[in-house]
């Protein structure tokens, strides 16, 4: 994906937005290997003589997310999260953190509900092998109210693109390329049987992408993409969204080593991101806008 220039954009809708009547918006990039506990055959064994993570609190809490940190453990590679509904015993696993990150945002929340959390600490051997602290102390948050009118729940696929029913080298079917200044492909990224776009830009003046038009629809609406870039240089949208009125709403990017968002036509920085590496870009907001486009 490839796109040097920064459009100059209003009307957007970003994190700062969140909790207005007309907005609930959230975005999340997680590199997708760490969005599993265990991969393979790999057996995650808890070590009592490992040390428990300390200090964990809550950060900004939203209607459908809350941020919790907690005091880094050294030597940890990474740290395990794990939710109980209200006064349970039973915590479920919901994640891990980014390796040598100390904080998790839970995306997966219900508006105006209590839960409970724990964290513990993660150590990776050489032979790859992981061993798990004891859970941490818990602590308790209840989520914000939704704003009015804001559903409960999604209610399943509008779109499931998967492109593998594509014919591979040619362009994505149901998706509109602009090819002005490169080329937007299907190939068979990561595997055969699990195909990508390639979207690539070979010219400094024109732009190469691919645009998605939805029908309107109501509600509470998530949009999830698997998104990569091989380069550390330029700007690559992941996507960009916009309105009925073609206004740009949201928009994060690939930005010169970083991942950013598009806030009144201004990148800001988030976390850096490793090049190559596949990352999930996630959004939920109401209404959803009717075009999305990858660039």
């Amino acid at each position: 994906m490839g796109d040097d220039k920064n459009d100059e954009d209003e009307n957007l809708c970003t994190p700062f937005d969140q909790g207005t009547d007309h907005c609930e918006y959230d975005v999340q990039l997680l590199p997708i290997e760490y969005m599993v506990k265990a991969a393979g055959t790999t057996t995650v064994i808890v070590d009592t003589s490992l040390p428990v993570p300390q200090g964990l609190s809550v950060g900004t809490v939203r209607s459908t997310s809350v941020a919790l940190t907690w005091t880094t453990v050294s030597g940890a590679t990474k740290y395990s999260i794990y939710r109980a509904d209200a006064g349970s015993t039973q915590f479920n696993y919901v994640g891990q953190s980014q390796p040598g990150i100390a904080t998790y945002i839970d995306n997966n929340i219900s508006p105006s509900t209590t839960y409970d959390y724990k964290v513990s600490s993660v150590f990776v051997d050489t032979g790859g092998q992981a061993s798990e602290s004891p859970q941490s102390t818990k602590v308790t948050v209840t989520s914000a109210a939704p704003p009015a009118n804001f559903p409960t729940s999604a209610t399943g696929y509008t779109v499931n693109d998967n492109f593998n029913g594509n014919t591979t080298g040619a362009a994505p079917s149901g998706w509109n390329p602009n090819t002005s200044g490169g080329t937007v492909t299907v190939q068979e990224v990561p595997f055969p049987t699990d195909k990508s776009v390639k979207i690539y830009k070979s010219s400094t003046s024109n732009d190469a992408a691919a645009t998605k038009l939805f029908s309107s629809l109501s509600g509470k609406v998530t949009v999830e993409a698997k998104v990569k870039t091989t380069e550390n240089s330029g700007v690559r949208y992941i996507p960009n969204i916009y309105d009925n009125n073609g206004n740009k709403i949201a928009s994060v990017a690939f930005s010169n080593g970083n991942i950013a968002y598009n806030k009144n036509g201004t990148l800001t920085n988030i976390d850096p991101y490793v090049a190559d590496k596949w990352y999930i870009s996630k959004w939920c907001w109401i209404p959803l806008p009717i075009r999305m486009t990858y660039s």
